[in-house]
């Protein structure tokens, strides 16, 4: 039997920084994703599209979750928007998400939505636990994130 977990995430923050520099380092893939926690590797397959490898999330050597996605990216300066979408939502582990740049009177916002489903062939018994660890942990990798972001920004 599958168990799909189900994962959705929004934040938002206040950056000191114009929209030019804080657009700058975000539309590039991967180099954005260094600013990541846990990506393991990031690989180009062409066409705006790229495969993460995620670390494994787990307790010493047992392992809960190892995923992989494979995501399309549309970068658009005018709207100040960069949004992913998975490639083929029939695979075992998709995301898709936004990060909206927007200016403000002391530098710009920004706003991050981003949803995610991974099916594991686990009991059903597991996913209410299951999802409760992999909300938490994919809340934890999107603050993380956004703090180096945050870091980055001010070096």
């Amino acid at each position: 039997m599958a168990v799909e977990i189900k994962s959705s995430i929004t934040r938002k923050i206040e950056l000191g920084t114009d929209f030019d520099t804080v657009f700058g380092l975000l539309e590039d893939p991967p180099a954005t994703a260094r600013y990541f926690p846990k990506l393991e590797n990031m690989e180009k397959l062409g066409d705006n599209s790229w495969r993460w490898d995620m670390e494994r999330i787990g307790l010493g050597s047992v392992t809960f979750l190892k995923l992989s996605f494979n995501c399309r990216y549309r970068i658009e300066r005018n709207k100040g928007v960069i949004s992913w979408e998975p490639l083929d939502r029939d695979d075992r582990a998709t995301i898709e998400g936004r990060l909206t740049v927007t200016t403000t009177d002391n530098g710009c916002r920004l706003d991050i939505e981003s949803s995610g489903t991974g099916r594991l062939k686990l009991p059903a018994e597991l996913e209410p636990i299951l999802t409760s660890l992999a909300t938490m942990v994919a809340e934890h990798l999107v603050d993380r994130f956004l703090h180096n972001i945050r870091d980055a920004l001010n070096e």
